[in-house]
């Protein structure tokens, strides 16, 4: 008898259960390491837009760094070449130089584009001041329009460009132009610009004889003391400074090692929170320590020296012999010996005392003995002197040690 067809059963899911049972570990395995490399996908995934974007930003930079320091040389070179004619019209007010007149003329290739990587054009002006009694040319070029580079990339920029002027409109402030790392700031408003925050500036000062750059010279420039001078902290990155004539500082020279010369010549004070050694001599009006004062050597002085005590360190035996009259020392029991005539000898209006005793001469007895030798007796180098006698029925004497 043939059995009745039916469907074949299914769970709640919708999958047969001989299809269930037919799942194997390894495509479990499989899902569950997709679903984790997705989430570190995802989590990683802000970081790596981070670095890219830095990385962008960098690529950026340095073309749009590249690209001004060609408008940049352009720019200096025709002013050089034409530096008559731009100061005669300056004196009217400021003279506007075009990236078209750079090509125009020769000092700028067809081929460079007119505008840099965020579609910002460039604006040139040259204005004409006195310094030193000498007329001079300021040249500003800044960019305008487009979009703006961000503070971090146009300060990028313009420390790239700095060996030619570079410098930059910040958003801290939009009425200046500054250079890298501080080096010129000048009012936009002399030169009749007014870029916005994010755009590169270039500046230079000319005069007949060529451009005066925003940077040290070595050598003095006539009626131009600006150019040797420093407008920020020079870094000199761990490197040597040689044959210095003199050295003058208005506030405080700080070093890690040592400071080495021949003199030292200070107007005020020198304090010193070590140790002052010096294998020559060292000459002040007043000395004042505040603990002690430790000679190896002798301690002169023309005057009185004057303190709480007087204790000399070495001894000397009285009667003995001594080199230098005037000389003192103290005994093994401290007394004080001078040097006299070659001898160690006492003070003789000094007394020591050896102790007191009193002895009872009938019967030979100590009734009162000295405390220093338990005896009716006195130390070694006293003598005893009678002070009391009692003779008359008792025979007792009473002694006083000196020396």
């Amino acid at each position: 008898m043939e059995k009745p067809l039916t469907s074949p059963r299914r769970s709640f899911t919708g999958v047969r259960l001989s299809d269930r049972r037919g799942l194997s570990p390894q495509r479990g395995e499989g899902l569950w390491s997709f679903i984790l490399a997705l989430g570190l996908m995802v989590a990683l995934w802000p970081i790596a837009m981070t670095y890219m974007g830095r990385a962008a930003d960098l690529e950026a930079a340095a073309a749009s760094a590249f690209h001004a320091t060609q408008i940049g040389q352009a720019r200096d070179s025709y002013v050089k070449d034409n530096y008559a004619a731009i100061l005669a019209s300056a004196a009217s007010g400021p003279v506007s130089i075009s990236t078209p007149m750079l090509k125009n003329s020769g000092y700028l290739d067809a081929g460079i584009s007119d505008t840099n990587i965020q579609n910002q054009t460039y604006q040139t002006r040259a204005i004409r001041v006195t310094v030193g009694g000498e007329e001079l040319l300021r040249v500003l070029t800044v960019t305008s329009g487009g979009e703006p580079f961000t503070e971090a990339q146009v300060r990028s920029i313009a420390n790239k460009i700095a060996q030619i002027g570079g410098g930059y409109v910040s958003s801290t402030n939009t009425a200046v132009a500054e250079g890298a790392q501080g080096s010129y700031r000048v009012a936009l408003s002399d030169y009749g610009l007014a870029p916005g925050a994010g755009h590169i500036a270039i500046g230079g000062f000319f005069n007949a004889r060529g451009v005066l750059g925003d940077y040290l010279y070595r050598n003095a420039i006539p009626n131009h003391p600006e150019l040797n001078q420093m407008n920020t902290a020079l870094s000199l990155g761990g490197n040597a400074i040689n044959s210095v004539s003199s050295l003058t500082a208005s506030g405080a020279i700080t070093t890690a090692g040592d400071v080495q010369g021949r003199d030292l010549l200070a107007a005020r004070n020198i304090n010193a929170q070590g140790n002052v050694a010096a294998t020559g001599t060292v000459s002040a009006a007043t000395v004042s320590a505040s603990t002690s004062i430790v000679s190896a050597g002798s301690v002169n002085a023309t005057g009185t020296v004057g303190g709480g005590y007087l204790q000399p360190v070495n001894f000397a035996t009285e009667g003995y012999s001594c080199g230098t009259t005037g000389l003192i020392a103290r005994s093994s029991t401290g007394a004080v010996l001078s040097c006299t005539n070659g001898l160690w000898r006492r003070s003789t209006s000094e007394f020591e005392y050896g102790g007191v005793f009193s002895y009872f001469y009938k019967t030979g007895q100590c009734p009162v003995p000295n405390r220093y030798t338990g005896g009716c007796s006195c130390p070694s180098g006293y003598a005893g002197t009678a002070m009391a006698q009692w003779t008359e029925g008792s025979g007792l004497t009473l002694y006083v040690c000196e020396r």
